[in-house]
């Protein structure tokens, strides 16, 4: 069954490629005639454009703000533990490697 489905998808390839062989070949032709032209520029030009699209919101300032609001390690990890201790994991404590971790993905996300 399998060979007959091949060979009835071969024939009508063959039947298609048949029929339209005069605007395969005028297709082919037109390409090799004009090549797509690309152009050439620099890495660090390419680099510059992109720099001056990117642009960062600017920093969140709002008035009368309470003290628990101010995002601190503190902070960051006592809403991370109330997330954990849903879910039965233990809680986190403040370390050298955490603050590791932290700071570099602080610095990937700005930078």
């Amino acid at each position: 069954m399998k060979y007959k489905l091949l060979l009835i998808f071969l024939i009508v390839l063959a039947t298609a490629g048949f029929y339209f062989r005069n605007d395969i070949t005028a297709f082919y032709v037109q390409l090799t005639k004009n090549p797509i032209q690309f152009e050439k520029i620099s890495i660090d030009s390419l680099i510059s454009d992109i720099k001056k699209e990117i642009s960062l919101p600017p920093p969140l300032r709002v008035e009368n703000q309470e003290p628990e609001a101010y995002l601190t390690k503190a902070g960051v990890i006592s809403e991370t533990n109330k997330q954990r201790a849903a879910y039965d994991l233990p809680p986190l404590t403040a370390n050298s490697k955490l603050n590791a971790a932290a700071l570099a993905k602080a610095q990937d996300m700005l930078a």
